[in-house]
C-alpha cells in the first residue's frame, strides 16, 4: 500500500509538469521544468502568429498586384505633362492648349483612359525637378501600369541628363513615357532608344543655339545704346520704349513702358564716388551705411541705406566714376 501511495504521488507530479504547472504537488518552489516549458510555449505561439500575419500580408499583397496587372492589361491611364517656357515657348510652337489637344486626341486614338493633367507654366526645361512642381505632382501620380504622356519630350527637359534620369524614375513605378510625337518611345529596343537620345541631344543644341543667339542680340542692343531690364543704380531712363507684359490681367494682356536707353544720373554717380572715397579712407560698408543715414543722403528707392546695399553698388562698380572715365 505505501509502494502504490508512492508511486501514485510519482505520477501525478509527473502529470503536472507535462501541464505546465508552477511546481509539482507537495512543493512550494517553481520548478525549472515548468518554467521552460511556458517559455518554449510563448515563443511558439509568438512565431505562429507572426507567420499568420506574413502569410495574410503576403497574400493581400498579391490580390493587389493582380488587380494592378489586370487592370494594366485591359486600359492604360496616360497622366499628362504639359510645359511652356518663357524663353523656348516660340521655339517649340506648342502651347498649353495645344499639347492638350494632342494628348486628348491621341488618348483617344490608342483607347487610353485619360487621367489627371498637370501643368508648368512659365518654368525652363533646364530647371531640376525639384523647381517644377507641376512634374512631381505627374510622377506621384502614377501608378504600375500607368503612361506619363507628354507632347514631345522636350515637354520634360532639355538636359539628356535630366530626361534620363526622369526616365528612369517612371520605369522604377513600372510605368512607361509615351510621347504623341513617337520619338523612339513606342519600344525599348536600340533603334528606339537611340531615336530618343538623339532627340534628348537635339533638345539640348537647341536650347544652347537660342541662348548664345539671345546672348548675342542683347549684346548688340547694348552696343546701340539701348537697354535690357531694369535701371541700374548710377543710371537714369533717357528714353522709353513699349512692350507687352508677361502679365495677362482682366481684359488681356497689358502694355508698360520700360527703359530703351540710359544715361549717368549725377547725384547717383557722386554717391558711388563717395562711396569709394569712403572706403579707400578705411570705413567699412557698415560704417559707410550709418554716415549715409545720419547726414540724410536721398535714395532712388524709399527706405533707408543698408550694409548690403552699399556693398552690392560697390561690386556693381569697382571703380569710381572719376577713374571709369
Amino acid at each position: 500500500m505505501v509502494v502504490c501511495a508512492k508511486s501514485r504521488n510519482a505520477n501525478s507530479q509527473a502529470a503536472d509538469i507535462t501541464r505546465g504547472d508552477e511546481a509539482p504537488r507537495g512543493d512550494t518552489r517553481a520548478s525549472p521544468y515548468s518554467t521552460s516549458l511556458r517559455r518554449r510555449t510563448r515563443v511558439r505561439l509568438r512565431i505562429e502568429s507572426f507567420c499568420v500575419e506574413a502569410i495574410a500580408a503576403t497574400h493581400a499583397h498579391r490580390v493587389r498586384t493582380m488587380k494592378q496587372v489586370t487592370r494594366a492589361a485591359t486600359t492604360r491611364r496616360a497622366v499628362s505633362y504639359l510645359r511652356v517656357s518663357t524663353d523656348e515657348q516660340a521655339d517649340s510652337g506648342l502651347g498649353l492648349e495645344s499639347q492638350e489637344r494632342a494628348i486628348a486626341v491621341y488618348c483617344e486614338a490608342q483607347g487610353w483612359e485619360r487621367g489627371p493633367v498637370h501643368r508648368d507654366e512659365g518654368r525652363s526645361g533646364s530647371l531640376p525637378v525639384a523647381k517644377r512642381r507641376g512634374l512631381l505632382e505627374a510622377l506621384a501620380d502614377l501608378a504600375p501600369g500607368d503612361q506619363l504622356l507628354v507632347a514631345k519630350r522636350d515637354r520634360l527637359g532639355r538636359d539628356p541628363i535630366l530626361v534620363a534620369l526622369i526616365e528612369r524614375e517612371i520605369e522604377a513605378k513600372g510605368c512607361r513615357l509615351a510621347s504623341v510625337a513617337g520619338e523612339g518611345t513606342e519600344g525599348d529596343d536600340p533603334g528606339s532608344i537611340l531615336i530618343r537620345r538623339i532627340v534628348d541631344a537635339v533638345a539640348e543644341n537647341h536650347r544652347l543655339v537660342t541662348k548664345v543667339r539671345t546672348r548675342e542680340a542683347h549684346a548688340v542692343k547694348r552696343s546701340r545704346g539701348e537697354w535690357l531690364g531694369s535701371t541700374p543704380f548710377g543710371y537714369r531712363a533717357a528714353s522709353f520704349r513699349t512692350v507687352v507684359s508677361r502679365k495677362t490681367g482682366v481684359l488681356g494682356p497689358t502694355k508698360v513702358e520700360v527703359p530703351a536707353t540710359i544715361e549717368p544720373c549725377p547725384v547717383e554717380q557722386a554717391q558711388i564716388a563717395e562711396m569709394h572715397a569712403l572706403r579707400r579712407a578705411g570705413l567699412s560698408v557698415r560704417a559707410i551705411a550709418r554716415s549715409f543715414n545720419d547726414r540724410g543722403v536721398p535714395r532712388a528707392r524709399p527706405g533707408s541705406w543698408g550694409p548690403s546695399s552699399i556693398c552690392r553698388i560697390l561690386k556693381a562698380h569697382p571703380k569710381a566714376p572719376n577713374e571709369e572715365a
